[in-house]
């Protein structure tokens, strides 16, 4: 944001106020240079008289552009939501055939995604209504893309009937998740190592990590854990009490809609 348009923004009030009187006698693109000189002056006497103007310009520039960015995101959500909802390809956990859908973004090596662990596993216990997806979303560096795409191929074994012990096993481990660890947590899961590693390798794991990328850039995600729960965005750690609260809510408003579109 430039100095120059953060004055534009604060000078404003004083604009609306002395701009009619030189209206008066002409208008903008006829004002002399003195008289601008003179608009310009009025300007800076008031800002230094009154500078905490400038700050409440950039709190309300920062507000709307918020509200504009969780709009925008808000709209992209809608347009994605086969993607978000129903890839095909991430695991699929809690009642598959929930009322309402968590879909969680998360790295294996971020600290509070481990905090949320037990959460979500909460949530999903007290509301047996709720379906789970599991975006893998390894922003934290080349070993948390190796837990990432072990995760992903993973479900290539069993029909997937080993995704979850593994998945619970590297969300619980402490300690360095590097390569090594994550083979000892894939074999003590039951994986196949080999066929593992084999499959990590895949064309499809590799799309479809880049489709997961590019939902997170599209709804403004950047970090780690974020979560969607109905039309809602939440970028960071969220608790279990939390998440029913969050859950009721968006039933409530599911209701309220079905009623009035009735």
């Amino acid at each position: 944001m430039s100095i120059a348009r953060i004055l534009a923004i604060a000078a404003l009030p004083l604009a609306l106020t002395v701009a009619p009187a030189l209206a008066q006698t002409a208008a903008p693109s006829e004002m002399s240079a003195e008289e601008r000189a003179a608009f310009r002056a009025e300007i800076r006497a008031y800002l230094l008289e009154q500078p905490e103007l400038i700050l409440e310009a950039i709190q309300l520039l920062e507000e709307r552009q918020q509200t504009a960015q969780e709009e925008e995101a808000k709209n992209a959500l809608a347009a994605m939501s086969d993607e978000v909802f129903n890839d095909e390809f991430s695991f699929v956990g809690g009642n598959p055939d929930g009322d309402i859908t968590l879909v969680e973004f998360l790295d294996y090596r971020c600290g509070y995604c481990k905090r949320a662990h037990s959460h979500v596993a909460g949530f999903l216990k007290e509301d047996g209504a709720v379906r789970l997806v599991v975006k893998e979303f390894p922003v934290l560096g080349p070993d948390s893309q190796f837990a990432g795409r072990a995760a992903m191929a993973s479900l290539k074994q069993n029909d997937g009937g080993n995704y979850k012990a593994f998945h619970d096993a590297m969300m619980e481990h402490r300690g360095q998740l590097d390569e090594n660890a994550v083979k000892q947590i894939a074999r003590t899961a039951g994986l196949d190592i080999d066929q593992l590693e084999a499959d990590m390798q895949a064309p499809d794991i590799a799309a479809n990590m880049r489709s997961t990328f590019e939902i997170a850039e599209a709804l403004q995600i950047n970090g780690t854990p974020a979560f969607i729960l109905g039309d809602r965005i939440i970028r960071g750690y969220v608790p279990q009490e939390a998440m029913i609260e969050l859950a009721a809510e968006v039933r409530a408003e599911r209701a309220e809609n079905e009623k009035t579109s009735n």
